[in-house]
């Protein structure tokens, strides 16, 4: 294991530490808790690699650039940042990213596919028009992505895209285990037992994130703020701003999180808070959306891809009815195979075509045989944390009443929607765990419990954590010849030229790696690529 990359590994941590709190403190003026400071650094420098992407390629000499820049405002506020407190934090983090990351690789097969290869083009490109033309899977990247892609400097090198993967989940192991402590004989502690003990269980392989589980851990925050508000019964815009960042960049990383917006505006509501919604610093949540509709609009032709009644046909880049990467068919495809496609089509003589197949509940036969005891087997875990915690409570006078039937309401809402669209489990992980959650919840306020002595505590956290720790012992004594992440290249097979640019073209079944403007998809006799005022545009030829 090199020295060098621990190393990079802390300063890594201490750079996105050091942009959420010079974010949140000096241009916000955002009260926001520490151990969520990590939190919001990604989301900041995930922004800021997307508008430096409009201009520039994410080259390593222009990451190193920013990098340079966020150290000598660090520099500047050495002393806050660098407290003794803060300090612990970075190395406590640092340690568990650490043992994470090691003997990890990206997630196989999506991030070979079009993972890497669009970092791959946002490190040597600048935005491109009708980039989805090429690979339509890079027409629905997540912003995690840029993160990424940043992430590859002169001081980190290649493996800085590497470093990100499991920061989120260390910062968010963390925020919810010292939540615990702070809640203490509440409602609320339990609750953050309960999560916590699920992302341990859940959510702890860094080889199987994503783009889906980023997703997943900013709606769990989101959701878990939502409830913080209902506990003190004060929502101050302070609130509101985190949370609305929060759940808008689970939207940015999955487009299927845009529903989460809902528990926003129940709150909004509940406590009659509408004038938030004018408030000037919510200016940078506009622009960060707004940067995010538009980079769609010029990689796809579409506002959110690929929802088509978001695409404008009119531009010349945007696919047309019958062309590859054209919107609709890959909404079908891709809600198809979520309903188990590939299943269907290996088990039956006489098929039917996708559309088919996704309508009338035809796919629940086989979704059901298959996904259905997938998704009951993920959740049984879950289901045996909310017993063992049930027997173990204690009877109070006190009761909190954070819960509420609408809560309810709106989760199974959010389920419903994605059963009937996208009944994959790695797409509703978090959908589930939010409804387990209201349910269960909602019946204990009702019994007037408090937390369980500490003696049961202890056990149950130290339970997962050695559950969570065995998965990633038995990956690191696995691939102990090679601990340190390995970005995976192309697989040779042949390069098609487009003029001065060229565009790998794979066999179906081969992975393009980190290898720019690759496709497996063998369409490069249909697109033409042209300039305009230095940028490029891919078009599908007529």
């Amino acid at each position: 294991m090199s020295f060098y990359f621990i190393i990079n590994n802390i300063i890594y941590i201490l750079f996105i530490f050091s942009v959420g709190f010079l974010m949140n403190k000096k241009i916000f003026k955002i009260d926001i808790d520490r151990n969520l400071t990590i939190i919001f650094g990604i989301i900041y420098i995930s922004f800021f690699s997307l508008i430096i992407n409009f201009f520039f390629p994410l080259s390593k000499g222009v990451n190193t650039i920013f990098l340079f820049l966020i150290t000598l405002l660090a520099i500047i506020n050495y002393k806050e940042i660098l407290s003794r407190r803060n300090f612990k934090y970075f190395i406590i983090i640092g340690l568990i990213n650490i043992f994470l990351i090691l003997g990890s690789h990206h997630n196989r097969p999506d991030a070979l596919i079009y993972h890497l290869p669009f970092i791959a083009t946002l490190n040597e490109e600048k935005i491109i028009f009708g980039l989805n033309n090429i690979n339509y899977r890079f027409g629905h990247t997540s912003i995690i992505q840029y993160l990424s892609a940043i992430s590859n400097n002169y001081i980190f090198g290649i493996n800085g895209i590497s470093l990100y993967l499991p920061v989120a989940f260390s910062s968010l192991s963390y925020f919810f285990f010292k939540e615990i402590f702070k809640n203490k004989n509440e409602l609320l502690g339990i609750l953050s037992l309960f999560l916590l003990c699920a992302i341990l269980l859940k959510l702890n392989r860094v080889s199987e994130y994503g783009n889906d589980y980023w997703a997943h851990f900013y709606f769990i925050i989101g959701f878990y703020l939502i409830l913080k508000t209902f506990k003190k019964g004060k929502f101050y815009y302070s609130d509101f701003f985190q949370i609305s960042l929060i759940l808008c960049f689970a939207f940015l990383n999955k487009i299927f999180f845009l529903i989460s917006l809902i528990f926003l505006a129940y709150t909004i509501i509940k406590f009659k808070k509408f004038h938030f919604i004018i408030n000037k610093k919510n200016i940078f949540i506009f622009i960060f959306l707004l940067s995010f509709l538009l980079k769609n609009i010029i990689n796809t032709g579409c506002l959110i891809y690929p929802i088509s009644i978001t695409c404008f046909d009119e531009l010349s880049w945007t696919a047309k009815k019958g062309d590859y990467g054209y919107a609709e068919d890959v909404k079908i495809d891709s809600e198809a195979w979520s309903k188990d496609w590939p299943n269907y089509y290996k088990q039956n003589v006489n098929k039917i075509s996708q559309s088919e197949y996704i309508s009338d509940f035809i796919w629940f036969d086989t979704w059901k045989k298959n996904h259905l005891l997938i998704i009951l087997k993920k959740i049984f875990p879950i289901i045996l944390i909310m017993v063992f915690i049930f027997l173990i409570l204690n009877k109070s006078k006190n009761k909190e009443l954070i819960f509420n039937k609408f809560l309810i309401i709106i989760s199974f809402l959010l389920l419903l929607i994605w059963f009937l669209k996208f009944p994959l489990y790695r797409f509703g992980l978090s959908i589930l765990l939010i409804f387990l959650t209201c349910s269960f919840f909602y019946f204990l306020q009702n019994l007037n419990i408090k937390i369980f002595k500490k003696k049961y505590l202890i056990l149950l956290v130290t339970c997962c954590v050695v559950v969570a720790s065995f998965q990633n012992f038995k990956k690191i004594i696995k691939n102990s010849d090679n601990l340190i992440p390995k970005i995976y290249a192309y697989q040779n097979n042949q390069k098609i030229f487009l003029k001065d640019q060229f565009i790998m073209q794979l066999n179906k079944n081969d992975y393009c790696g980190f290898a720019k403007l690759c496709s497996n998809f063998d369409n490069s006799q249909k697109i033409l690529l042209s300039n305009f005022m230095d940028y490029k545009i891919y078009k599908i030829k007529n």
